[in-house]
C-alpha cells in the first residue's frame, strides 16, 4: 500500500505536466502553463527541467492582460529558488571550473595567483591586484570575509576573467592602467562646488564635506571604469562557464539588490551632489539593463531605476555599450570606458597611464 502512493503521486505528476504540455502546445504565447509546469518539476525534485521551462516562460510567454503580471513574478520568484538549488548541486563542478581557470591565466599571465580574503567595504564581493600594477611577483585576488561559498566561486572566476582581459591587453602593447591625479581631482570638485556651498549653507561644514566629496568622486571613477567591463565580464562567464550560472545568477542578484538600497537612501541622497547621483543612477541603470537581457526576462532588476531620475541616460550608455560589446579587441574596452563618461561628462576625471611592461 505504501508503495502504491509515490507511483500514484508520480503518475498524477506526469499527468499533469503531460496537460501542460499540451496548453503549451495549443497556445504559446499563453505564460500560466509554462509555470505550471515549472512548479511541477520543481516540486518532484527536477530543477533542471524547471529551469527550461521558465526559460520558456520568459522567451515565449506574452503578457495577456494584468493577471499575466503576477504569473510573471511568481515565475522569478520561481527561478531564484530553482537556481538556489541548482548552484548547491553544482558547486564541486563550479569550483573545479574555477580552478581550471585560475591554472589556465597563471599559465597565461606568467604569475601565480593567490586567494585570500579580507574586508572588503560597500558591496564589493571581490578584488584583483595585478602583479604588474602593485610590483609583485604574484596576482592577489581578494574576497570579502565569510562569504557564500556557493557565491564565492562566481566572484573569483569574475576576477580572474578581469585578470585574462587586461593579459590579453598586455599581450599585445594595448594595455592601459586607469589613474587620477590632483588635477583631475580639482576638476571634479570645481565641477560639484556648487554643491559645497549648498550643503554648507545647509548646516553641514565645507571641512567635513570635502573629504566625502572627494570619496564620492573616487567612488564614481571607479564605477566608470568597472562597470562597462563587468557588463562584458559577466556576459563572457555566463556563455563559457555553464557550470558557474546558478552561483554568478545568485551572487549577481545579491549585488543589484545591495546597489538599490544604497541608491534608495535618502541620508545619502542629502549629501550627494547632484552630478554624481544622476551618473551614478545612469551606471547602475545601464548595468541592470544589460543583466535583464542577458537572462531573457527572468530578472526585472532595471524596474526600479525607471522610476528613478536619468533613465533615459541608462538606456543610452546600456544601447552604446551593446552596440560595441561584440566588435571589441583586447584592450578597447578602455576606449568604451572613455565614451560612457563622455557621456555621463565626467571624462576629464580620471586619465590613462600605459603599461610599458
Amino acid at each position: 500500500m505504501g508503495a502504491e502512493r509515490p507511483r500514484q503521486k508520480a503518475g498524477r505528476s506526469e499527468e499533469a505536466l503531460a496537460l501542460f504540455d499540451q496548453a503549451i502546445a495549443a497556445n504559446l504565447d499563453l505564460p500560466n502553463p509554462y509555470l505550471g509546469k515549472a512548479l511541477v518539476l520543481n516540486a518532484t525534485k527536477r530543477p533542471e527541467l524547471a529551469e527550461e521551462a521558465l526559460e520558456l516562460l520568459f522567451a515565449m510567454g506574452k503578457v495577456q492582460d494584468a493577471r499575466s503580471h503576477e504569473v510573471y513574478e511568481n515565475g522569478r520568484n520561481l527561478y531564484v529558488r530553482v537556481q538556489a538549488q541548482l548552484a548547491e548541486r553544482q558547486q564541486s563542478e563550479a569550483f573545479k571550473c574555477v580552478q581550471n581557470e585560475k591554472a589556465e591565466l597563471i599559465a597565461l599571465s606568467g604569475y601565480p595567483v593567490e586567494m585570500t580574503e579580507g574586508d572588503l567595504t560597500g558591496t564589493v564581493g571581490a578584488t584583483i591586484q595585478m602583479a604588474w600594477k602593485h610590483r609583485r611577483d604574484h596576482h592577489v585576488i581578494v574576497t570579502r570575509r565569510s562569504y557564500d561559498p556557493i557565491l564565492l566561486c562566481h566572484f573569483e572566476a569574475h576576477e580572474l576573467t578581469h585578470l585574462r582581459m587586461e593579459t590579453e591587453a598586455r599581450k599585445i602593447g594595448r594595455n592601459r592602467f586607469f589613474t587620477t591625479r590632483p588635477e583631475h581631482r580639482e576638476e571634479a570638485m570645481g565641477t560639484v562646488a556648487s554643491d559645497l556651498r549648498r550643503f554648507s549653507r545647509n548646516g553641514y561644514s565645507e571641512e567635513s564635506l570635502t573629504p566625502l566629496f572627494e570619496n564620492l568622486i573616487s567612488g564614481l571613477c571607479s564605477f566608470v571604469y568597472n562597470c562597462p567591463l563587468d557588463m562584458l565580464i559577466e556576459r563572457r562567464l555566463r556563455e563559457d562557464f555553464p557550470a558557474l550560472r546558478p552561483s554568478q545568477f545568485l551572487s549577481l542578484r545579491t549585488m543589484v539588490n545591495d546597489a538599490l538600497k544604497v541608491n534608495q537612501n535618502r541620508e545619502i541622497l542629502k549629501v550627494t551632489p547632484r552630478k554624481i547621483f544622476l551618473a551614478v543612477l545612469a551606471l547602475n541603470g545601464a548595468y541592470c539593463l544589460s543583466l535583464d537581457e542577458l537572462y531573457g526576462g527572468a530578472t526585472a532588476f532595471a524596474e526600479p531605476y525607471r522610476k528613478m531620475d536619468n533613465f533615459a541616460m541608462a538606456r543610452e550608455l546600456h544601447q552604446h555599450w551593446k552596440n560595441r560589446a561584440d566588435s571589441l579587441a583586447p584592450g578597447d574596452e578602455y576606449d568604451l570606458v572613455d565614451e560612457l563618461a563622455e557621456r555621463l561628462g565626467i571624462r576629464g576625471w580620471f586619465d590613462w597611464i600605459p603599461d610599458l611592461g
